[in-house]
């Protein structure tokens, strides 16, 4: 099924995402996932009170009834099970006009006064956040492991800005200010169902996709001699909003998928059942029910043998883009394909991501590490040695074990762009220390081959190549064609 987004009152590139306007009567139950954005910026105003923007009546009237809208749609679709995303603009408060009035005075010296309220634009949202204070900045920090957020936030986190931060925020906060840890994105779930509530800062789209154009101007200026005419910006104008547009669409359709859980129905009360109130073709039909039920039993559990089937062939490409334990059963797998014993270790206080031993009896302890956008750094090195002295300090140990680093670095990035894996620094120690640094990318290739393909001389080959490297990066020999 295809995903539908319904953006409120921000723009998406291309046509994947339906956008409307904040006057929109569109109904949010239509879509799977929702944007909207608080800004009320479009709604005129020629007077101010107190230093803020004050409505006239006909458009202080449109604005509450637009905002108790789309609060009731926003509750509506939140305890439907749909996935939101708000991002907080520095959207500010107004004054409205109430409608009421106030008199003094008699005769010509009598004066009219319009009672005004001030209205908080954010009030659509239908969940207290705490205290809102509008502030623009861009230094941020993860508060923890991103989870479902890390992917978004390594494609547009550079394109964003915190143009609101929450004192007070009684959840879990995903990103705060590098400074104070004020939350500036969260993630909100709705006990009572499927419901997602995503807070962040809002992305600046225009800047994606003009750097992208750009990019695409490089990318033909050097196979071109014609130069850019103005038809040929506009063709990379338009291909660059496609990519953007199609990139953003995917990210939110990835964490709406990632937060969406099966809900369950209310179950018929049991006094139904009874005979008085069975209709006459009931029998029949909960007969026919029973049998395909039973046939939906077995179906579904070939399904779910196929699916364990899928996610254990799928281990290998955890070495391509994966960090933590993922990462770790992956590197574990494709050691034993190399022909090593390889299995995570753990006792008492001890606890290693990896220990392998070859034919000859040659023990190796391996550390893994994956890095967002960036390359392993000497922290992990270290780790490593501790772990190997800490390893050698066991009674039944009587020789250090090879150290072996596993880096998965810049691993949202198509491996064929990425950078170096691991740091001057990290390199310097390792030659220090004899470890053999391993890229994970490097170690999928050779695994996927040995996983499809039964050649002990190429098995020997890669498995020589890291008991023999010292204090380097390990090169596999090439996979056979």
């Amino acid at each position: 099924m295809i995903t539908k987004i319904i953006s409120v009152g921000f723009d998406v590139p291309g046509s994947q995402v339906k956008s409307v306007k904040h006057d929109s009567q569109a109904s949010l139950l239509d879509a799977d996932i929702v944007i909207f954005n608080p800004d009320i910026s479009g709604y005129s105003h020629g007077e101010s009170f107190q230093g803020k923007p004050s409505l006239d009546e006909n458009t202080s009237f449109k604005l509450s009834d637009n905002i108790s809208r789309w609060h009731t749609e926003l509750l509506a679709a939140f305890g439907s099970g749909k996935t939101i995303f708000v991002f907080m603009t520095a959207a500010r408060p107004v004054f409205v006009d109430t409608g009421q009035r106030q008199y003094s005075g008699t005769g010509r010296s009598r004066s009219t006064t319009r009672l005004l309220s001030e209205l908080e634009p954010y009030s659509a949202i239908p969940t207290s956040l705490g205290k809102l204070v509008r502030a623009v900045g861009e230094r941020m920090k993860p508060s923890a492991d991103l989870g479902l957020l890390a992917g978004y936030w390594h494609d547009f986190g550079k394109f964003s800005k915190y143009e609101v931060y929450i004192e007070g925020f009684k959840g879990k906060p995903l990103i705060v200010t590098q400074a104070g840890d004020m939350t500036v994105a969260a993630l909100l779930r709705k006990k009572d169902s499927r419901g997602a509530l995503i807070l962040l800062p809002p992305p600046d789209l225009d800047q994606a996709v003009a750097e992208t154009c750009d990019a695409i101007g490089k990318t033909r200026s050097k196979t071109s001699k014609d130069g850019q005419s103005l038809a040929v910006l506009g063709k990379n104008l338009d291909k660059a909003r496609i990519i953007i547009g199609t990139k953003f669409f995917n990210a939110l359709a990835a964490i709406g998928k990632a937060v969406h859980a099966d809900s369950e129905l209310t179950p018929p009360p049991a006094w139904s059942s009874q005979q008085s109130f069975v209709l006459a073709q009931e029998s029949a039909i909960n007969a026919e029910l029973v049998k395909k039920e039973e046939e939906i039993a077995a179906l579904r559990q070939q399904r779910e043998n196929l699916l364990a089937k899928l996610n254990e062939a799928l281990v290998l490409k955890n070495l391509v883009f994966e960090k933590g334990k993922p990462l770790e059963r992956s590197i574990v797998l494709a050691l034993n394909l190399l022909g090593f014993k390889a299995a995570p270790y753990k006792e008492g206080d001890s606890e290693f991501d990896v220990v392998f031993v070859g034919p000859d009896g040659k023990r190796l302890l391996g550390e893994a590490e994956g890095k967002d956008d960036r390359p392993i750094n000497i922290d992990k090195l270290d780790q490593l040695d501790r772990n190997v002295r800490e390893d050698f300090q066991r009674l039944e140990i009587t020789e250090y074990a090879k150290g072996v680093l596993f880096g998965n670095a810049y691993r949202f990035t198509v491996p064929l762009d990425r950078g170096p894996f691991f740091t001057d620094k990290c390199l310097l120690g390792a030659k220090r220390s004899g470890v053999a640094l391993v890229r994970t990318v490097d170690l999928f290739y050779v695994a996927r081959y040995l996983n499809e393909t039964d050649n002990p001389q190429f098995t020997l080959e890669c498995r020589t190549a890291i008991l023999e490297t010292e204090g380097g990066v390990v090169s596999f020999p090439t996979v056979p064609q």
